[in-house]
């Protein structure tokens, strides 16, 4: 991962563009980018902040909100498929969300490990093998 300028270079970069010299030139001159110098200038001009964002870190679940009502769905119906529990979750509590956020979160964050859903997987294969046999079309007989 990148490490962030120092809050000294990020200085000397707001100084040298309060005497008036290029943005260009002030790259040139510390050999950094001219997005950084010219983010610099503009976060100067505007009375921000010229520190480094934070970078890195642990982003929150989602659903860590709603962990109680979902362990509790899960204790009570431990077959349950994640389709069926997203479903639930949008009827039951308005809750919407892809498939795939409530995986990772019951897999990670709770630990659980649910089956996989043979509504998509299972089925829908044998569905369109039916489907595209019965396209096919016989020849005219003349």
């Amino acid at each position: 991962m990148t490490k962030s300028y120092s809050m000294d270079l990020r200085e000397r970069v707001a100084g040298e563009a309060e005497s008036g010299l290029s943005v260009r030139a002030i790259a040139e001159k510390y050999k950094v980018g001219k997005s950084f110098v010219a983010r610099i200038v503009r976060a100067r001009k505007e009375k921000q902040d010229i520190r480094p964002k934070k970078v890195g870190g642990w982003k929150r679940y989602i659903l860590e909100p709603y962990k109680d009502i979902i362990k509790s769905k899960l204790d009570e119906a431990p077959s349950i498929t994640l389709f069926e529990l997203q479903r639930w979750l949008q009827e039951a509590h308005q809750i919407k969300t892809p498939i795939s956020t409530l995986s990772r979160f019951i897999n990670d964050y709770l630990k659980y490990r649910l089956k996989k859903n043979t509504f998509c997987f299972g089925a829908s294969k044998r569905k369109n093998q039916s489907l595209a046999s019965s396209m096919v079309r016989e020849p005219d007989s003349a």
